[in-house]
């Protein structure tokens, strides 16, 4: 299990499953970002893996930002990854 969304985040791209899925297999990471009507905000982000395997993990309040930013990073630490976000 998972500590919360950013540690669950963080596992898809670990040493541990790199042997899985190489460095360079995701074709990338969607994110989705806004307020829900009663202003906490909510985050999604999807990853996609070349062999067709997703990944979505959600997020609320601060740990939405959080995990909005883990994603960002990531997307700009490897090439191979693409970010597109979208605020509501």
């Amino acid at each position: 299990m998972f500590c919360n969304s950013v540690d669950a985040f963080n596992h898809l791209f670990s040493k541990e499953l790199r042997s899985i899925f190489p460095a360079g297999s995701s074709i990338g990471i969607s994110t989705s970002m806004h307020d829900l009507q009663n202003g906490i905000k909510h985050c999604s982000v999807q990853v996609v893996f070349i062999n067709g395997e997703e990944y979505r993990i959600e997020a609320y309040g601060k740990e939405a930002v959080d995990l909005y930013n883990a994603a960002k990073k990531q997307s700009h630490a490897n090439s191979s990854f693409n970010l597109s976000a979208l605020h509501d």
